[in-house]
């Protein structure tokens, strides 16, 4: 019995002496046993163990006491471990974010319900009031809007299909394609078709992008009722009548408080137009219909510098609907405000495109030269 009187004697600390005879080979089969143990019965030591042997030089260094050698080197190992981690997970983390960086998602527009970005600075209605409009001669009207664009239809959708299950085979056994037509549409000989890859539709025929789908909530507007006093329209003109109004709110869904607003830009109200249109900005602030009549609104009001802010509104939109116009336009407003190396290089970029207004784009160019 006396040979099993150690047996549950905890063995003594692990040595940097120990350690280094096992690496080199020096210790003899009873003695790597009795390291062994060691390391199975203190956790840490064996941590430790595993950091030496990763890192030979560390046992380079003697010291009079290998014990505390060891102890010292037990937690320079935990340091150099922790740094090692801790680099790991920097890393792994920076390639995680120029991951997300790189990753492009494609918009899917066909069914898209709001989701209104950072509302885009208004030209407010005190600025508006106080502007002056250009000549006549010199407007983009609403007859000129409608006669020089180019016509539009809807792009063609990514090509969808329907899956057929027969009676007898309750599988999938069958998948076809749906084959959609394009509208037979009359286009003259010198027109470019321009592709709209969202519903639109015309008012007053002017075109508009549909957003029936999205835009469900009325717009509140304020409007002035008269109480008291004889109507304006049969008081006597000598009378000093004061009449009352007063200020109520009513709901007018979007399409026809549009078709209201859209009147004013055919018959030329342009102040009118852009203060309508604030109206609807402040609730939708991504519609494209009161950025684009209203850049040209204010290209008419010789507010170029504030039309070609919104007109780049309507190019850089995921809906292209304005697109080609809004370039033309664009380049229009560059020439007005004076900034010719810019209109140059917008021209050509249209010329390059070839499409509904390359030569007019050509032709302006070679006016300006």
């Amino acid at each position: 019995m006396k040979k099993f009187k150690y047996i549950f004697k905890q063995p003594k600390p692990l040595s940097l002496d120990e350690i280094k005879k096992y690496l080199s080979g020096r210790l003899n089969t009873s003695k790597k046993h009795l390291l062994e143990q060691k390391l199975n019965a203190d956790p840490f030591a064996a941590e430790a163990f595993e950091a030496f042997e990763q890192n030979p030089e560390l046992c380079q260094i003697d010291l009079k006491n290998p014990y505390i050698q060891f102890s010292n080197y037990i937690y320079k190992a935990m340091f150099f471990t922790a740094i090692i981690i801790t680099g790991v997970i920097i890393t792994y983390l920076l390639l995680q974010t120029d991951n997300q960086k790189s990753t492009t998602s494609t918009i899917d527009i066909s069914n898209q319900t709001i989701q209104p970005n950072t509302p885009l600075t208004v030209v407010t209605d005190s600025v508006i009031e106080n502007t002056q409009e250009i000549e006549p001669k010199e407007q983009i009207n609403y007859k000129q809007t409608i006669n020089n664009r180019p016509q539009t239809v809807i792009a063609k959708t990514p090509q969808q299909t329907t899956i057929t299950i027969y009676q007898n085979n309750p599988k999938i056994t069958d998948i076809e394609p749906i084959e959609k037509k394009e509208p037979e549409i009359t286009v003259p000989a010198n027109a470019t078709i321009s592709k709209s890859n969202v519903k639109f539709t015309y008012i007053h025929d002017l075109k508009v992008i549909d957003y029936s789908n999205i835009y469900t909530a009325n717009i509140p507007v304020n409007k002035f009722t008269q109480l008291t006093g004889t109507p304006a329209n049969l008081a006597d003109k000598n009378e000093n009548t004061k009449n009352e109004h007063e200020a109520i709110t009513v709901y007018i869904p979007y399409e026809e408080f549009l078709k209201e607003t859209l009147l004013d830009f055919k018959n030329g109200n342009y102040k009118s137009f852009l203060k309508n249109s604030n109206i609807i900005l402040k609730h939708y602030p991504d519609d494209l219909n009161a950025y684009f009549y209203g850049g040209l609104s204010l290209y008419n009001l010789n507010r170029c510098e504030n039309a070609i802010i919104y007109f780049d509104k309507c190019i850089n939109a995921a809906y292209n609907t304005f697109y080609q116009e809004a370039m033309w336009y664009k380049a229009l407003s560059l020439l007005r405000c004076n900034k010719q190396t810019e209109a140059e290089i917008l021209l050509r970029e249209i010329i390059s495109q070839n499409g509904f207004y390359t030569d007019q784009a050509r032709k302006k160019l070679n006016e300006i030269k």
